[in-house]
């Protein structure tokens, strides 16, 4: 008898599903839509991954030819090489499918790091699903942060600020700075120009990143966001860990001034951040500190029109919020990887277009009411008068000052 019930059960259930298949078939032709079988446990598209995914037929072709590499990756086959065995256990993935391997998971995240493509897009021609390669982005990114950040990115220590600041000496003839300071908006997917992430960052005098802070974007000023900022905050209370005073070279009598950070117009007046005097009423003194610290503070332009330049996906306008502060921090890293390992080869007219596209792009509105302190006026002063006196340098009216260092950037 209960086999009976039992029997009788799984003959209903069995009409239902009939039933339900009729239903949804005419649902389907009336309303001409078409609806994705459920047959398949994974695509079938995905499922050529291994033979008509871009790593599969691309990778090889690239790794015999040097030049295609550096130019679909923005970097060597050893910098790419030196990435993967240093993130390679953090990012293997166990699965009961085959997984994708950790160099197929470094080639996709730099891929779209460097191209700046959507992950819809490259869905396409990686044969990866777009949701998997937003989460490969994300965790390869992280294991790049977590492996490499000491290395190539790390905040100076008091005696490394030293030999920056000799650095700006030697090259730009600049005494006591401790870098230039600069930033960059970035606009993310579905907001206007009013939202989005900020990127402001301190570079050497050799082109390298020494810090970076990534925040939320909302309209403020480079003055404001600075002065949110960690970094900013240290500079403003002087609690950052850098050299004490150092007397000026080539002067008499020698006198002890503080080392100091180099900011555009729009950042505050401080006695350790100095920035050029408001252009109307300026005398020939001014004029002259003011042309002294922008020709320093080109290091800051420069590098970031490079970074903009190699990491597309920084320039994009379908930039995911969700994950953004891996994604500039791997990029500024990357950046000094690449710089560190290889170098960057730009000409000087290239290098130009990109400084004054970065500036163009940068939209920074000049600061009013700064309230400097007496003391940072007066240092401002000292250093002005030192310009045009015992730190002169032979054309000092002239536009251009070659530096004796010039980085090469690919």
């Amino acid at each position: 008898m209960s086999s009976d019930i039992i029997n009788l059960q799984a003959m209903k259930v069995n009409q239902i599903r009939r039933r339900k298949k009729v239903l949804l078939s005419m649902l389907r032709q009336n309303s001409g839509l078409l609806y994705s079988s459920r047959r398949f446990g994974i695509s079938p598209k995905f499922k050529l991954r291994d033979q008509e995914g871009e790593f599969a037929k691309v990778f090889p072709q690239l790794k015999s030819n040097p030049e295609a590499f550096y130019e679909y990756l923005g970097m060597s086959e050893k910098t790419f090489m030196l990435i993967l065995n240093g993130i390679q256990d953090k990012i293997t993935r166990r699965s009961i499918r085959k997984p994708i391997s950790p160099e197929e998971q470094l080639f996709a995240c730099i891929r779209y790091l460097v191209q700046g493509v959507s992950h819809r897009v490259s869905e396409q021609q990686l044969r990866i699903a777009h949701q998997t390669i937003s989460g490969i982005v994300t965790r390869v990114c992280q294991a790049i942060c977590d492996t490499f950040m000491e290395k190539y990115l790390s905040f100076p220590t008091v005696e490394e600020f030293k030999q920056i600041s000799n650095r700006f000496w030697t090259t730009w003839n600049i005494p006591n700075c401790l870098g230039a300071i600069d930033g960059k908006h970035i606009r993310i997917k579905n907001s206007d120009n009013k939202y989005g992430i900020y990127m402001q960052a301190v570079t050497d005098a050799d082109y390298r990143f020494i810090c970076c802070d990534v925040g939320v974007y909302n309209g403020q000023s480079d003055k404001e966001f600075f002065s949110n900022s960690i970094f900013g905050q240290s500079v403003i209370n002087q609690t950052i860990q850098v050299p004490t005073e150092s007397m000026l070279p080539i002067i008499e009598p020698q006198i002890d001034l503080p080392y100091f950070f180099i900011g555009d117009d729009s950042y505050p007046l401080r006695t350790n951040l100095l920035r050029p005097y408001p252009e109307r009423y300026i005398n020939e003194q001014q004029k002259i500190f003011n042309y002294r610290l922008n020709q320093a503070k080109r290091v800051a332009e420069y590098s970031f029109g490079v970074l903009i330049d190699k990491f597309k996906c920084l320039n994009s306008s379908k930039f995911m919020p969700d994950n953004s502060d891996f994604i500039v921090l791997t990029c500024v890293l990357l950046y000094n990887m690449i710089l560190t390992e290889e170098g960057f080869n730009y000409n000087q007219e290239t290098f130009d277009t990109l400084r004054t596209t970065h500036i163009e792009s940068s939209q920074k509105p000049k600061t009013k009411n700064n309230n400097p302190t007496f003391d940072a006026k007066r240092i401002r002063d000292i250093y002005a008068e030192y310009f045009c006196n015992a730190g002169s340098v032979q054309s000092n009216s002239i536009v251009v000052i070659q530096p004796t260092y010039t980085a090469t950037i690919i």
